[in-house]
């Protein structure tokens, strides 16, 4: 916003020198200014160029959702950059781990905004070839423990790593649970992903390389 200049002399004899041009500009623009005590009413302020904040900076104080920077709702893709731990075996890795048969789980815990929606989980590996599927093939579920009571709740469904064709499951691919809708509560909840192995006839050994997830946000996480 850009507010036309007052002239030099703004009045002279008690008489205006302020052109109606000037006037009209100030209330054009004026109509644009962000009101820091009634809020927008609604109405979305639509700068022309970036609103740069220096000086003191800009602080929201108060507390709770209502006390946070907030966008309009947007997806985001996130690699999950959180140790991965063999379950069966107590491994800790980062990066990629080795999950043997039969059926060795995998474990990988979810660092995602507060208030966000999760949507999806996508999870990534590859099998040593040995030219034949397994007889259950890897696959992965989403859970929530609420650390005030206990509960463990899954999230979405438990998908089976879905290639049937040999050379495309034994390669370096993805899969996803994408059932999810789930609001983010890190003031009670923690979230993780659980990666199953393979089990049963040819099985074998799978390399598991983690997690990337799908959230919408709305509002900054102010602990993050």
């Amino acid at each position: 916003m850009t507010l036309p200049l007052i002239p030099a002399t703004p009045a002279t004899d008690d008489v205006s020198t302020i052109s109606a041009t000037t006037v009209n500009g100030w209330r054009a623009a004026i109509a644009k200014a962000i009101d820091g005590v009634g809020g927008s009413g609604g109405v979305a302020s639509t700068p022309a160029t970036v609103i740069d904040i220096a000086g003191a900076g800009l602080k929201i104080s108060g507390s709770g959702a209502a006390a946070r920077l907030q966008y309009a709702s947007s997806i985001e893709t996130r690699t999950v950059r959180s140790f991965l731990l063999n379950n069966d075996t107590g491994e800790v890795k980062v990066g990629s781990m080795l999950l043997g048969t039969p059926a060795e789980q995998g474990m990988q815990y979810l660092l995602l905004p507060d208030d966000s929606v999760l949507t999806s989980v996508t999870t990534y590996h590859d099998r040593t070839n040995t030219g034949t599927l397994p007889a259950n093939r890897a696959q992965l579920s989403v859970w929530k423990k609420d650390i005030t009571t206990g509960t463990i709740t899954q999230l979405g469904t438990t998908t089976v790593d879905p290639n049937a064709n040999v050379a495309a499951y034994e390669a370096y691919h993805g899969f996803s649970v994408s059932t999810i809708a789930e609001t983010i509560d890190n003031e009670t909840c923690v979230y993780y992903v659980i990666f199953d192995g393979e089990s049963g006839a040819n099985a074998s050994s799978t390399t598991w390389h983690g997690c990337r997830a799908t959230f919408a946000v709305t509002s900054q996480d102010k602990a993050q």
